[in-house]
């Protein structure tokens, strides 16, 4: 990348938000599996969501029936990947704890491995794990 496109380009992603009706109870749940910081809650339409000194998801409250999810090939498809060090450990403890993920771990060779899970809000996510890809 060169200076240029350093000063006047997009250094990356600040945060994502993700609709839900109540961003309180949301944000236990996400607190209760996962262990996210609650940050930043403004009234009861908006809350940041952090993790190791860093902003992970913002939740919006929303005014309508929709969810953080588009459909392809008419199935549900997410829009965001989470990335973990250790998926088996992840998904045995939120299946444990009753999350609706995916009834197994698919492993993709080269790619990694990976589940879905759903939030309380059917906002659809995807996990991630592959040691060797630099992030």
């Amino acid at each position: 990348m060169n200076e240029t496109t350093l000063e006047t380009g997009l250094e990356g992603i600040a945060y994502c938000c993700i609709p839900v009706a109540d961003i309180f109870q949301t944000a236990e749940w996400y607190v209760k599996h996962f262990g996210f910081e609650i940050k930043f809650p403004r009234e009861d339409f908006r809350l940041s969501l952090w993790n190791n000194g860093r902003p992970i998801l913002d939740l919006v409250k929303k005014d309508a029936d929709t969810t953080a999810t588009f459909t392809l090939n008419d199935k549900p498809h997410w829009i965001i990947t989470f990335r973990t060090k250790n998926i088996k450990a992840l998904y045995d403890k939120l299946k444990a704890e009753g999350v609706s993920v995916r009834p197994s771990i698919s492993d993709e060779g080269e790619w990694g491995k990976f589940f879905t899970f759903t939030d309380p809000d059917g906002n659809f996510f995807d996990v991630w794990e592959n040691p060797d890809c630099p992030m």
